[in-house]
């Protein structure tokens, strides 16, 4: 009798035992559905607004999603199995590239703005992350690759650059006519004039040359002492520092071969 009492809690025990680890098992199992289920939704997530690439560790193509082949303009049968050069841009130099193989096999994550070629031979525009996915035992299995198209915002970019560039030229254009019609005009004053940035004469009229008995080359650049040719008089300009740009009575005499003569600065 105990015997059997003992069997049968031993077979009561070992069935309560095997529900707890079936039930175990069913949560596990259900678990995992649901992770999977996460999963699932998070591609959808990805491939519905991104261009999505996967390729193994030689570069090769093994994953595309729609957009990346609406955009490239090559079907899946064309893309998978290829290297992903097929729409590398020969404007994008080689170094680009080097230097972005160098980053993920490193297992480091790249991120870049690049050019690229359709099958129609049209350019486009990527912001790419590539992504190093690796396994249990930290080793490289597979690269993955979202980009966002930014084709037009890149045409937007290259027309406001060229504008400006315009608008640059005209306004340069415009400089040179308005230097060059002031600079007519001072050479055909009556009066002598004389520009001075700092210590450093900038340029000098006829008139100011031909009253000095100066060159150009001698006094232009050359901290030519405007001073040195003022008459020190009384109640004149001896010194640049005297000049008060306030007022119009700024006189100055200056001797010249013919005669003592009086100017306003």
């Amino acid at each position: 009798l105990k015997k059997k009492k003992l069997v049968k809690m031993t077979t009561t025990m070992n069935w309560n035992f095997s529900k707890k680890r079936i039930k175990g098992f069913l949560m596990h199992e259900k678990e995992l559905k649901n992770n999977a289920k996460l999963l699932e939704e998070y591609k959808k997530a990805v491939d519905a607004g991104s261009i999505v690439s996967k390729t193994d560790l030689k570069g090769r193509i093994t994953y595309v999603n729609h957009q990346f082949c609406e955009v490239s303009g090559y079907t899946k049968e064309e893309l998978l199995g290829k290297n992903h050069n097929i729409v590398r841009h020969p404007d994008v130099a080689s170094e680009v590239y080097q230097y972005l193989w160098e980053t993920i096999q490193r297992k480091k994550t790249w991120k870049g703005k690049v050019k690229n070629r359709a099958k129609d031979g049209s350019s486009y525009y990527v912001n790419v992350i590539i992504i190093p996915i690796l396994d249990n035992d930290d080793n490289l299995v597979e690269y993955l690759a979202l980009r966002q198209d930014v084709t037009e915002l890149e045409k937007l970019n290259n027309f406001l650059e060229k504008r400006v560039s315009e608008e640059v030229e005209k306004n340069r254009k415009k400089d040179e006519q308005s230097i060059a019609v002031l600079t007519s005009f001072l050479e055909h004053s009556p009066n002598p004039i004389v520009v001075y940035k700092g210590l450093d004469v900038e340029y000098a009229n006829s008139k100011f040359l031909s009253l000095t008995g100066e060159s150009d080359k001698k006094i232009i650049g050359s901290g030519f002492p405007l001073a040195s040719i003022f008459d020190n008089r009384v109640g004149y300009i001896k010194e640049l520092s005297e000049i008060n740009p306030k007022i119009k009575t700024n006189k100055v005499s200056i001797s010249t071969e013919n005669g003592r003569n009086i100017f306003y600065i």
